[in-house]
């Protein structure tokens, strides 16, 4: 087994979901993010199921998966802040 191929379904879909969501943030575009910590959660469940020596085939690809989250996070909380500097009344 390598750690590109055999991912759970639920691993493999927290992959695509953030990556979908890096995208329609850098578009512009809103993301609704409320199923993704319960992805997220299935997903280290399923990996801490794993044979210890199988489930560090995966550590790059938490690794990557946490720069990520943390690359998101950044891009959603400018995005707001770009967002609340719009509707705020400016002061004269």
């Amino acid at each position: 087994m390598s750690a590109t191929g055999d991912l759970s379904p639920a691993f493999a879909e927290v992959l695509g979901i953030v990556a979908a969501a890096r995208r329609r943030v850098a578009t512009g575009g809103s993301v609704d993010l409320s199923g993704l910590p319960a992805k997220v959660e299935q997903s280290c469940a399923w990996l801490l199921a794993l044979p210890h020596e199988e489930g560090r085939l995966y550590g790059q690809l938490l690794r990557t998966l946490k720069q990520d989250l943390d690359a998101l996070a950044e891009a959603v909380t400018q995005r707001r802040d770009e967002l609340g500097q719009q509707i705020e009344p400016k002061a004269d």
